[in-house]
């Protein structure tokens, strides 16, 4: 979905108000937007960048194998895939150090996030964590997790932008 009715809510393209902008996301319902697991902002190319040489990343056979890997991780570990643990799994295999835990959770309440969503980002970290073949989830895997979380730092902004 585009951020906005005119698909830009900042810089030159963006032609809505807040308040638009706002009612446009308001017909989304908080528990909706909680169901995924991933949104991200994909922001318009720097100007002159689709005309430059560009240097390769991985090839997808790459990012293939390390995905499988990651899942093969997953499988021995608690025998199905991340997204599909419940609320024992999350407990078990997605655990914190303490001052993560309390990072995380200054963050959701920072950012209103309901417990769905603290689960959601939860089983994101871990995922991220295993494609990095890390035993542990991380700060920096929770901060990524939370990066994926776009429409809700759109919403935030917005919120400010009001007050």
């Amino acid at each position: 979905m585009n951020p906005s009715p005119t698909g830009h809510y900042q810089g030159n393209h963006n032609r809505c108000s807040p308040e638009q902008t706002l009612r446009y996301l308001g017909r989304l319902s908080g528990p909706f937007l909680d169901r995924f697991d991933l949104s991200l902002e994909i922001p318009l190319p720097p100007p002159g960048l689709l005309s430059q040489t560009h240097t390769r990343g991985e090839s997808s056979i790459t990012v293939r194998n390390r995905v499988i890997a990651a899942q093969e991780r997953q499988r021995v570990r608690q025998h199905k895939l991340n997204a599909h643990l419940d609320n024992a799994g999350i407990r078990r295999y997605c655990s914190l150090a303490a001052e993560d835990a309390q990072w995380l959770e200054e963050t959701l309440t920072r950012f209103g996030l309901s417990v769905r969503a603290w689960q959601r980002l939860l089983k994101v970290a871990r995922t991220i964590a295993d494609l990095e073949e890390s035993e542990q989830i991380e700060r920096r895997h929770l901060q990524e997790a939370l990066s994926y979380r776009a429409i809700d730092r759109l919403l935030l902004h917005l919120q400010k932008m009001l007050r």
